[in-house]
This record gives C-alpha cells, structure tokens and sequence, in this order.
C-alpha cells in the first residue's frame, strides 16, 4: 500500500484484538482501512461507497470510533465516513463551508468533540465541532493569520492549545484553544 500517512487506532482500549489502520494514498479509492494486529496486515475493509474526490492526503479516525475523516486535494477536499467495527459506513455531510484548496491533514482532538484541518489557503487552519453525524459549523478563524500553506495541525494533549506547520517561517503557529475557540 503507498501512503502519505499511517494511523494505527483501538476501538476498544481492553480488546486488542479490535485494531485497525487506515491509510490515504495517491490512487483511487484514496482511502484504504485493514484490521491490524501484533503480527500485522489482516484483511483489508471494503471501500466507501462513496469514495474522496482525489488523492489523499491525511485520515484520522474520531477517539470514539464512529468516524474516519480523509483530508484530499480535490473539492470538497475533505470526506467524513461512519466507522464501526465492520469498516465504513455512509459518507457523513461535507462542512457547509470549507477551505478552498487541499487538505493536507486532518486531526481530531483528545474527546472528538473538534477536528482540525490544514489547507493550502488561508487561514491555513479549520477547526470545527464534531458530533456523530459529523461537521458542525467552522469555528471562527484565529486573530493571527498563518505564515503559508497548512502542512500538518496538532492538539496539544489536553487540547489547550491547537498548531499548524507551515510552508514559510516561522513555520509553525500554535493557537490557546478555549475548549471553543482559538
């Protein structure tokens, strides 16, 4: 499998045996999901039924295993999928209002309650509330811009701060993040 990202995640904390890795790649379906376990690759999940537009580019299954998000290069530039224990589900609503060019990558913070996208184009973060069926409306924007293209976002672990690398310096802006809002 080629991929831009690896993500190993546990639906269940106490059963080992329910481990899964999903991978978004260059080449349809864009997304790929497998069991995984200590002796790696198991079988591989059926694609969504509704693939990505485009090349993937970054996936992140929400902390309580009910979605997998996959960040791509093409419009709407992020899917949003159901996830259980069988594989994907249906695809979940496109945010109603979304960056305007690739997402680069895409992370759910430490309780799902927010996931956080990188893009091409400014503000170069999106953030937005997140329930089980999926976007909630975009956060408002943080006071100071990003310095380029969005390549990677991470929470803080106990999401009291949000970050972005960028393309040009200082190449990372990191944000206080309220529990709402940057």
């Amino acid at each position: 499998v080629t991929a831009t990202k690896w993500l190993v995640w546990n639906e269940n904390a106490t059963a080992t045996s329910t481990e899964f890795l999903a991978a978004a790649h260059n080449s349809s379906p864009y997304i790929s999901a497998y069991n995984w376990s200590s002796s790696g690759f198991g079988s591989k999940f059926s694609n969504p039924s509704t693939l990505p537009d485009g090349n993937g580019r970054s996936c992140d299954f929400n902390p309580n295993g009910k979605a997998l998000v996959v960040g791509h290069v093409t419009s709407q530039y992020v899917s949003a999928y159901g996830w259980s224990a069988s594989g994907f589900g249906g695809k979940l609503s496109d945010p109603s209002s979304t960056t305007n060019s690739q997402v680069n990558d895409v992370k759910f913070n430490s309780d799902g309650s927010y996931i956080a996208l990188a893009a091409n184009d400014s503000p170069y973060i999106f953030v937005y509330p997140w329930s089980d069926s999926g976007f909630g409306s975009k956060v408002s924007d943080p006071s100071t811009l990003g310095s380029g293209y969005g390549n990677g976002v991470a929470w803080h672990p106990s999401d009291s701060a949000v970050a972005v690398s960028n393309n040009d310096s200082p190449y990372i802006n990191a944000y206080p993040w309220t529990g709402s809002a940057f």
